[in-house]
């Protein structure tokens, strides 16, 4: 939506750490949220529509983890149990 995918894929390559992604995941969900709201115009419920909004951001995320090379990685670190802070 901004910039190229393979641009921001070819940053983290190069060592860029953090990529802001707000904007794209935002217009994705809102992009879903209108089709719904359009294609369903007598509805009364914001529900399925909102729904379709979180799928669609969901889905970008999830390709863009893939696209940057972070997906698959939860085996790779170690779970840490939850302790308390001692007062």
């Amino acid at each position: 939506m901004g910039v190229p995918e393979s641009e921001k894929a070819r940053a983290t390559t190069l060592g860029v750490t953090k990529l802001n992604q707000g904007m794209d995941s935002h217009m994705a969900y809102m992009a879903a949220l209108r089709t719904a709201l359009d294609e369903d115009g007598m509805t009364v419920d914001p529900a399925p529509a909102e729904r379709a909004g979180r799928v669609r951001m969901q889905a970008l995320l999830e390709e863009r983890m893939r696209i940057f090379g972070q997906a698959g990685h939860t085996g790779d670190y170690a779970l840490e149990p939850f302790r308390p802070v001692q007062a």
